[in-house]
């Protein structure tokens, strides 16, 4: 039973990480638009289509992590727990600067 905290902690370092990448979507999403010069209502579409487009992604990477959770022992998921943890704290250190 392990495997059921170890599955969730995995998922919310992931969730933590996509929302500081979200952020950065969102500020690239923005700056895309500008350059386009896009109008209200093409502006609205965009956004509704990249937001949709990461939530799949979003939804993607979960059910990865999932299975490939499903094959790993405890111990290697404990070891793919440091490493997302690790690029979390890189990409929140990123974000910062």
């Amino acid at each position: 039973m392990r495997i059921i905290p170890t599955l969730l902690s995995s998922i919310l370092v992931l969730t933590s990480s996509l929302t500081y990448a979200q952020k950065d979507h969102e500020k690239h999403s923005n700056r895309l638009a500008e350059k386009l010069e896009l109008t209200t209502h093409q502006t609205q579409q965009f956004k509704s289509i990249m937001k949709e487009s990461h939530q799949k992604i979003k939804a993607i990477r979960i059910e990865t992590r999932q299975r490939i959770n499903a094959i790993l022992t405890d111990e290697q998921q404990q070891k793919m727990q440091q490493v997302h943890k690790r690029k979390q704290e890189k990409m929140v250190n990123k974000s910062k600067h």
